[in-house]
């Protein structure tokens, strides 16, 4: 059986102004989009929140923070996601987990 085919990550070097200089993060597409959706997120512009994970990574270089940081952020993202799920029990006595955001919308359903 064949695997499925994945798109090819393909890192692209960027560069981000800090503090008036010039500093370059090589990045794949993936992890670019998700920083700046998190910016967008937190109302925050996205040189500021790249200069905030510089000051406060704790080792390596910044483009592993970066990466490191949207994991980071998506990890405590499904966290509270999975305190949130709201429990839905079937008439047969059963029990399944529904989630309208799995749907396109960000809040949580009761099961009717």
């Amino acid at each position: 059986m064949k695997s499925p085919k994945r798109a090819k990550s393909r890192i692209v070097k960027r560069s981000v102004r800090i503090d008036g200089h010039l500093t370059s993060v090589s990045l794949e597409n993936q992890f670019w989009d998700a920083l700046k959706e998190i910016a967008k997120e937190r109302g925050a512009i996205l040189r500021d929140l790249v200069a905030t994970i510089k000051a406060e990574r704790r080792k390596g270089n910044l483009s592993s923070g970066i990466r490191v940081f949207v994991l980071e952020h998506y990890e405590v993202a499904c966290t509270r996601f999975r305190r949130h799920r709201v429990r839905c029990f079937d008439g047969a006595g059963g029990g399944s987990w529904r989630d309208g955001s799995l749907r396109g919308s960000s809040s949580l359903r009761r099961c009717a």
